[in-house]
């Protein structure tokens, strides 16, 4: 009997179809990325010889996400660039008043610092009102990008992230949209790594800058001495049992009413911001036990009280005024460790965090918790001023900024003028 036999005409074709597909999408890959770079040397050079700055494109549906304002301020201030928001509706976002109270907060912004946008619908309204060279956006997943891979033509997508990397999965590295950009930009050699294990073109597209949220929180820092403690509490939006247990972080329903009893108990002491993931509204609305009613509710509590405010939107100035943070966002992992400050990370029994590896590092720099006396205990730590993790936070913050020696947003001007 021959190999043939052996392995059986339906497995064998199966594995020479696999093979062949394999290849062909390699070969489409290499060649995808070598016409890019065709149609960015072009850019670059019209912009030497004609004097034609690059028109950039920010794509802005959700302000909380939106991190790379040094990124455009640069490209603003530099004649080699023209600069633009694309403001869209974020695609999950199904109840119209939230969406247009998302939308507002974005045009309030961008009117706020007199920056250029056009309310474009679609890709195509956007190429016929601003004709971008770039397109920058925030989130890597195929669901939340407004537009199709083979409407770009001549437009160069370029994908930042909202957060650190976090999470080594094939949910944030895999998706069919993302190995098709012309440049990934990422905050570590590490990144680069893990993200080649996970894409189909290797991560050839990416590239070692560090992120801008970098410059933008590292600017708002400032020194507090005197008052009450600022301490900033951040629950993450997964409330509820998740299909993916890796996503189930939020202790939010663990601590929510108990939060309130803290700030009161410690209000001569402390004064405790409440700065809700972007999502947790909806996911509470959603839920039998809270739903819209008692949600606003809540929400009001903390605008109302005598020592604490709710933060929802641009939070790099709460940053950089607070004292500590307590939260259990995977995202807040790393950015808040930029403030050098001393942090608690809420965990839950039944959550199977993926985390990647340079996070696990990160939290060895946090004091874990689990209770509401846990954040009892880690409030009366950061009113004696005692921070135990202080070298250990220096150390790893120390091994892990500005790639190249120099800062995120001119690392990726210098790659974007240099294809």
């Amino acid at each position: 009997m021959n190999i043939y036999d052996k392995m059986g005409k339906n497995v064998l074709t199966k594995y020479v179809r696999d093979l062949a597909y394999s290849v062909m999408r390699g070969v489409r890959l290499c060649w995808v990325a070598a016409c890019q770079r065709r149609i960015a040397l072009k850019k670059v050079r019209e912009l030497h010889q004609h004097k034609r700055p690059l028109r950039v494109a920010f794509l802005l549906y959700e302000l909380p996400f939106w991190k790379n304002e040094p990124l455009f301020k640069a490209m603003e201030a530099d004649e080699r660039f023209i600069p633009a928001f694309w403001l869209t509706d974020e695609p999950r976002v199904a109840n119209d008043e939230v969406r247009q109270e998302i939308r507002n907060a974005c045009k309030e912004y961008v009117r706020k610092h007199n920056f250029l946008y056009y309310e474009a619908a679609s890709l195509q309204e956007l190429r016929q009102q601003f004709v971008p060279d770039f397109l920058f956006v925030v989130k890597p997943y195929d669901h939340v990008i407004p537009f199709d891979i083979y409407e770009l033509k001549g437009i160069l997508p370029i994908f930042v992230p909202y957060g650190f990397s976090n999470m080594a999965t094939n949910l944030v590295y895999g998706g069919w949209k993302l190995k098709y950009f012309y440049r990934y930009y990422v905050e570590s050699a590490y990144i680069q790594q893990e993200a080649r294990k996970y894409m189909k073109n290797k991560a050839r597209n990416t590239r070692v800058t560090g992120l801008p949220m970098a410059d933008w929180l590292l600017n708002s820092k400032v020194e507090r001495t005197e008052g009450r403690k600022r301490i900033i509490w951040a629950p993450h939006w997964t409330v509820r049992n998740m299909e993916r247990r890796a996503l189930n972080v939020s202790t939010f329903l663990l601590i929510a009413d108990d939060m309130l009893k803290i700030a009161q108990k410690y209000a001569e002491q402390v004064e405790l911001v409440f700065k809700p993931h972007p999502i947790l509204k909806r996911s509470l609305y959603k839920d039998e036990e809270w739903g819209q009613e008692r949600t606003d509710a809540y929400y009001q509590a903390w605008v109302e009280g005598s020592n604490t405010s709710l933060v929802d939107g641009d939070y790099a100035e709460l940053f950089g005024r607070s004292d500590a943070m307590i939260h259990d966002c995977g995202s807040f992992i790393l950015e808040y460790l930029l403030m050098d400050k001393p942090c608690l990370y809420m965990e839950r029994d039944d959550s199977r965090p993926e985390f990647n590896e340079s996070t696990k590092q990160a939290l060895e720099c946090y004091q874990k918790g689990q209770t509401s006396e846990d954040v009892e205990k880690f409030i009366q730590l950061v009113l004696a001023e005692e921070d135990p993790l202080a070298e250990k936070r220096a150390a790893f913050l120390q091994s892990y900024l500005c790639p190249n020696n120099q800062s995120p947003v001119q690392n990726i001007i210098t790659d974007l003028l240099n294809p």
